[in-house]
């Protein structure tokens, strides 16, 4: 019998974007048990949805040897909306939905 404990499976919920917008219901309630992944579905909502800020700045960009320095000023919204996509790159919601992708990824307040 083989041992799945030890190896990494990486699962695409990409598509609970689609899913959300498209529910009828008002409010949804999240309820799994520790380590199902809720932290991370609502993180994908927020990534997908919400538009770009100064706090989209990649990581990199933000650090310089260990220590923070200011973010800009003026944000491209440009350049940040292009960091964020490389986080749904070759996901499924892409692949299977691109047109309900361009319409609202990072177009809600």
């Amino acid at each position: 019998m083989r041992d799945y404990r030890s190896q990494y499976m990486i699962v695409d919920k990409t598509l609970l974007c689609k899913a959300f917008l498209e529910t009828k219901h008002k409010v949804i309630r999240l309820c799994a048990p520790s380590g199902i992944g809720k932290t991370f579905n609502i993180d994908t909502l927020k990534h997908f949805f919400a538009a770009v800020s100064k706090y989209d700045m990649p990581y990199l960009a933000n650090r310089e040897f260990g220590r923070r320095i200011p973010l800009p000023e003026h944000l491209d919204s440009k350049v940040a909306r292009t960091e964020r996509m490389k986080l749904f790159h070759n996901t499924l919601l892409l692949e299977k939905a691109p047109k309900f992708f361009e319409e609202h990824f990072c177009h809600y307040q």
